[in-house]
This record gives C-alpha cells, sequence and structure tokens, in this order.
C-alpha cells in the first residue's frame, strides 16, 4: 500500500482536490439563489471534467426550462403561440426537440371558418412531416447559403457576425411545399460546450410574420400596378378589357387632334455616340415628353426611337376635354421644345392636324396589344411633321381654325397662309405657328433659339 501511495502524483490529487472544493463552493451558493439554470451549467462542467457527456434527463431538463421561459415571455405579450422554438444537436442540425407552437407555425393555414389546431394536433396529423433536419425547412432555392453557413460556423469556431441578430423574413419551408416568411432568432443552447463539439446544442426561435390589415400579397400589388399601368397606356374607358386580356373593339372620333413629335439629326447623332449615351439620352427625352403629355392631359399612342405619336379630344385621359383640344397641343408643344433644349439640348420638329381619327388595337402574342391610330388625319401630322422647323409648329389649316375657335377673341383672321415655302409638289397646305409668341407666323424663318422665353 504505502508503495502504490508513492507513486500516486500528490500535486495532480491536490489541484483536484481544490477545483472540486470550489465547484462544490458555488454549487451550493448556487442552490441557495435557487439560480437553477446555472447549477445545471455547473454540474455539466463537473461532468465535462471527468469526461462524462451529458445526461439526456439533465439535458431535457435544460430544453423545458428554456421552452419554459419562451412560453412565459409569450404569455407576458398575450400571444401564447406566437414564438416556436426549436432544439437541434451539433452542426449536422439534427432536430432533438420542435414544440407545439413552432410546429403550428410549420402547418398549413386552415380555412377562415375553421378552429387553430389545438394541442399536439398538429403532430399527429403530420407525423410523416415532421422534420428531422433543420434542412427539411429551407427551401431548395436557400439550402446551398446554408451549406456555406455551417461550415463557416465549423472553420471559426464561431457564428458569423450576421447570424447574431434576429433575422428577419427568412423563408420557412411548410408541411405542404408552401413557403412562409418568419423572424428567426438562433444561438447556442448549451454554452459551455465547444460550438462544433457533436453534443453541443442549438437553439431556434421561430415567429411568423403577421399580416397588417394593410397588407398586400406580393399578386395584389403586381395586379394594382398594371391596373394602373394598363390606365395610363389604354385609357380608362378599355383598361379593364385589356387586364383581363381581351383585345377591345376600334374607336371612332370624327373630330380628333393628331400630333407627331420627331428629334432633329436624331440618326446624326446616333452614329456618333455610343449606344449606351443614346439609351441615356432618349431615356431622357422621353421622360420630358411623358411629364408633358401628363401635365396636358394628352394621350399617348405610340412612342417609336425618337418618334412620338399622340391625341387629344378622346376623353380616355382625364380632362382631355373635347373643346381645349388644339389649345393643350400647342401648349403641350411648345413646353417640350423649350424643356428639351433646355436640359437635353435637343430640337424637334412637330406636326399636328386636326379631323377623324380611328384608334385600334391590335392583338399580339405579348402580354398586352398594341395601339394604332390610322386615318388621312394621321398621315396628314405625319407629313407636316417631316417638313417641319424646329421652334415652330406646323399646322393643318383645319388644325388652325379649331385653335381659333377655342381662343377667345380669336378668328380665321388670324391665320396666315405659309403657302410661300410650298417648293415641291408632296407639300401639304400648313399654317405656321408660333408657341413662344402664341401667334401665327407668315414663314419658316430661320431657326429658333430654343432657350428664347
Amino acid at each position: 500500500m504505502d508503495a502504490l501511495l508513492g507513486m500516486v502524483p500528490w500535486g495532480l490529487i491536490g489541484l483536484l482536490c481544490g477545483v472540486l472544493s470550489s465547484l462544490l463552493l458555488k454549487t451550493q451558493r448556487l442552490g441557495m439563489d435557487a439560480g437553477h439554470s446555472e447549477l445545471r451549467v455547473l454540474t455539466w462542467r463537473i461532468r465535462r471534467l471527468f469526461g462524462l457527456g451529458p445526461q439526456d434527463t439533465e439535458l431535457q431538463e435544460l430544453v423545458n426550462s428554456f421552452e419554459a421561459s419562451v412560453l412565459q415571455i409569450n404569455h407576458m405579450r398575450d400571444r401564447a403561440n406566437a414564438v416556436g422554438v426549436l432544439i437541434c444537436k451539433g452542426l449536422s442540425l439534427d432536430i432533438y426537440s420542435i414544440n407545439d407552437n413552432a410546429l403550428n407555425i410549420l402547418a398549413p393555414e386552415r380555412g377562415e371558418d375553421s378552429d387553430e389546431y389545438s394541442a399536439g394536433e398538429v403532430r399527429k396529423l403530420f407525423a410523416e412531416k415532421l422534420p428531422k433536419n433543420v434542412t427539411d425547412l429551407i427551401p431548395m432555392g436557400h439550402r446551398y447559403d446554408h451549406t456555406r453557413y455551417v461550415e463557416r460556423v465549423q472553420h471559426n469556431r464561431t457564428f458569423p457576425s450576421s447570424l447574431m441578430h434576429p433575422l428577419r423574413s427568412v423563408e420557412v419551408l411548410l408541411f405542404d411545399g408552401s413557403v412562409s416568411l418568419c423572424n428567426i432568432s438562433i444561438g447556442v443552447l448549451t454554452k459551455e460546450r465547444d460550438i462544433v463539439d457533436r453534443d453541443c446544442y442549438f437553439y431556434a426561435m421561430l415567429c411568423p410574420v403577421e399580416k397588417t390589415a394593410n397588407a398586400q400579397s406580393e399578386e395584389e400589388k403586381v395586379s394594382e400596378a398594371w391596373l394602373k399601368v394598363a390606365s395610363m397606356m389604354y385609357g380608362r374607358n378599355v383598361v379593364d378589357s385589356v387586364v383581363a386580356g381581351n383585345v377591345p373593339p376600334p374607336e371612332e372620333y370624327e373630330e380628333a387632334t393628331v400630333l407627331m413629335l420627331d428629334i432633329v439629326n436624331y440618326t446624326v447623332t446616333c452614329a456618333s455616340r455610343p449606344p449606351s449615351e443614346v439609351a441615356k439620352w432618349m431615356c431622357g427625352v422621353h421622360q420630358i415628353v411623358d411629364d408633358m403629355l401628363q401635365k396636358y392631359h394628352i394621350r399617348k399612342l405610340e412612342t417609336r426611337g425618337d418618334s412620338c405619336f399622340c391625341v387629344s379630344g378622346t376623353g380616355y385621359v382625364p380632362n382631355d376635354l373635347s373643346a381645349t383640344q388644339m389649345s393643350r397641343m400647342t401648349q403641350f408643344a411648345t413646353q417640350a421644345n423649350r424643356l428639351l433644349g433646355e436640359e437635353w439640348n435637343t430640337q424637334i420638329r412637330v406636326g399636328i392636324a386636326t379631323g377623324r381619327v380611328t384608334v385600334a388595337y391590335i392583338g399580339t402574342h405579348q402580354f398586352a396589344p398594341l395601339v394604332c391610330a390610322y386615318g388621312g388625319t394621321c398621315d396628314l401630322a405625319a407629313k407636316l411633321e417631316t417638313q417641319g422647323c424646329p421652334g415652330l409648329i406646323r399646322l393643318s389649316p383645319r388644325a388652325a381654325l379649331r385653335l381659333c375657335d377655342e381662343r377667345v377673341g380669336w378668328s380665321s383672321s388670324n391665320i396666315l397662309n405659309s403657302t410661300c415655302d410650298m417648293q415641291n409638289p408632296d407639300d401639304v397646305p400648313a399654317v405656321w405657328f408660333d408657341g413662344v409668341q402664341d401667334c401665327f407666323v407668315q414663314k419658316q424663318g430661320p431657326q429658333r433659339d430654343l432657350g428664347a422665353s
């Protein structure tokens, strides 16, 4: 016996006794203070000191205590079923425990007239679909990212900083294969263990993202956005038909005003600039044109490259009154001409004609029908634009008479026929109008300074 005692490393025994006595004193103190969770952690550390793993009863007590704390918080918030708890083991993330609240979140919603799931009902109804691993709750499109996160945790032996805070609106896979949004908070349950230990346990608290009374589904938002766009493109009278996927019937107008607008030197400019610059230029130009169309309540029919084709007097745009169709057209052309010159150093030619117009809808394989206008009035507006002059507006005689009828105190005597520039047989009779000076002019004259006011 003496020989055996002589072989014992007394220094090591003394060290162990010192550690044990310290731990026992702390255990006694924790027991007196009723610090039960700390006491369990301390007990676990004592077991690790001697190489013993966690006992199932101890782990279950820890899980129960954690779930009870969450449930107590829910009750304090008057939301008993708001937060679900999931416990998983090791970085393989095999699910050790999942409470009824979490299962209720993962179960498909019942009808409005049906009661909510009772306690334990989901576990029975969906026994074959209960998740066995955290991966079972992750949509396929996010599983690769999930795997990368787990690899980072294993390499760094700690959670990434992005996972240290609650995760908002995370997609979670439900039992029926659909996806729901949840706010999730994750962490380490067994904090005394190394995070890469296979006996380390993690928790996840799930809280479904609630839909408020004003919340809309993505489909509803898209539907409303498409309805708004369709109203702007086609007008309020046929928008319901277009949204429903139908092709509206043609529209006939005995007297409407058509305007054709074209960019001066567009082809030359495109040849000297990169395509990206041309695209930026045209986006800016058409943004100004669209803003002015909206301001003066004019219906745009078509945008083709550098050209814009629009009509007024159809009543399809709010406040598009027939009685002011020509006045608003000339105001639109004048302001668009000024702004394009100031902001984009761009000149335009404008031709306007008044008369009978047919607006037709052409069904295509695209998502919506094309809108086109036909008739001699449209052809005349196009010819007037081709023969136009930057800074002035070229009107058909009927359009000029219409403008005089709309203006108080004006008469046909205000019109001066500008036939002196008809040098080609294809030229059409027309009247020149100066929008800046707000009057008819005798002849074309020199090109104007676009910045003049």
